[in-house]
């Protein structure tokens, strides 16, 4: 799918009732005339509030964790005055993490109550679509076992903003954590993401209005401005890019390798690890002290002697380092996958890949080098209990 082409394949979608296979998509590589590199809570909140309120027809949030608290609640009511102004807001969330039926209800009727429209992909339990308040039974089942992990905001159809975080307190405080924020054609992809995801869900849009307000004309850029592709995994029908995406630039690495990812448990992108160390490449590798779950603690740590002995600069984030961002000589991988069995092969996800030394160099700058003099070097397991834990988890992780 082209910038050119988003539009075609949306109204395509209106025409019938969206199926799952309608969001395996293939992407051409997209011209971003901005990206702004937006690195933690503190950065990437109040810019995207700022592009929120200043709004005019539509905001579209497609987010995994958006719940109460000082930073949700201050989304919700920037979200509710912009429909209390005429803007039209759409949120798609993931029913097992944000529970708008169950601990967030309370929070999630004050959005709908002020005029805000939310579906939920319901990746456990019983398969629910159309908006809150109004769901109904798809006996198609096709969200089960499949969690909605991405999280990708539009602003009218001119601003897009991808990265890890939800819209969360922790995120503010203690995460470390980044987002993208980009204009230019790219948006009218990730545009179409957004709206066939919403039809998928159940969510009304009214085909006789047009599509116009959502893929407003934007400038030509050829030749100007940031190279990049989205990859997108459709877990249900198999589509998974990122997987390969991710092995291709571990294996491919020539010169510098790093990464950076709160879950890394696979086994093939563990062992390519030790492998470019092996061969000469600069291998860093950044994890989270505690990445507050155990599967994920024990499994990286069963591999860090391994790691240790190949050469790689291993260290451990005094924060929850919560960024997916695998560098590769000069192409980046950033987005919303972890490197783990979830993110890979169940989870609807999204990474962009950027090929561009000058990007490249960019995070390798302000998140490698900064992050290198906050974390640590990693502490190997000692004990025999230990060891062993950490070698049940990583022999589970091809499951968890």
């Amino acid at each position: 799918m082209s910038p050119e082409g988003a539009r075609g394949v949306v109204q395509a979608a209106l025409m019938r009732r969206t199926a799952r296979r309608d969001l395996t998509l293939d992407f051409e590589p997209a011209i971003a005339t901005r990206m702004d590199l937006l690195i933690d809570g503190a950065r990437f909140f109040p810019r995207l509030l700022e592009d929120i309120e200043a709004a005019e027809r539509d905001i579209h949030i497609l987010i995994f964790g958006f719940k109460a608290g000082e930073i949700g609640d201050h989304f919700r009511d920037a979200l509710v005055t912009k429909v209390a102004a005429g803007v039209d807001v759409r949120v798609i969330t993931e029913a097992a993490f944000s529970q708008p039926g169950l601990g967030s209800r309370a929070f999630y009727g004050s959005l709908v109550d002020g005029g805000v429209q939310v579906v939920a992909n319901q990746g456990a339990f019983l398969d629910l679509d159309g908006l809150l308040g109004q769901r109904r039974i798809d006996w198609r089942l096709d969200d089960l076992g499949h969690f909605d992990h991405r999280k990708v905001v539009v602003v009218d159809g001119r601003i897009g903003y991808v990265g890890g975080p939800g819209i969360e307190d922790h995120y503010a405080t203690g995460t470390h954590d980044l987002m993208l924020r980009l204009e230019g054609p790219i948006v009218a992809q990730l545009q179409a993401v957004f709206l066939l995801s919403w039809r998928f869900q159940g969510g009304p849009l009214d085909a006789a209005a047009g599509l116009d307000r959502f893929f407003p004309s934007i400038a030509d850029a050829t030749g100007t401005g940031t190279r990049m592709q989205i990859l997108h995994n459709n877990p249900g029908e198999g589509h998974l890019p990122i997987k390969a995406a991710f092995q291709t630039a571990v294996d491919g690495a020539t010169d510098r390798l790093f990464v950076i990812s709160p879950y890394l448990s696979d086994h093939g992108i563990l062992r390519g690890l030790v492998a470019a160390a092996r061969r000469g490449v600069t291998v860093r590798v950044i994890v989270p002290t505690d990445p507050h779950s155990l599967p994920a603690s024990g499994s990286v740590r069963h591999w860090f002697q391994g790691l240790h002995d190949a050469g790689v600069d291993l260290r451990e984030h005094p924060e929850m380092a919560h960024a997916k961002v695998v560098l590769s000589d000069d192409t980046v991988l950033v987005g919303t996958a972890n490197l783990d069995a979830l993110s890979l092969r169940q989870n609807w996800e999204m990474q962009l890949r950027i090929e561009d030394d000058a990007v490249a160099d960019l995070f390798a700058r302000e998140l490698f080098d900064r992050d290198v003099t906050i974390a640590t070097p990693a502490v190997m397991p000692a004990g025999w209990r230990a060891r062993a834990v950490n070698a049940v988890m990583s022999a589970l992780a091809p499951l968890l």
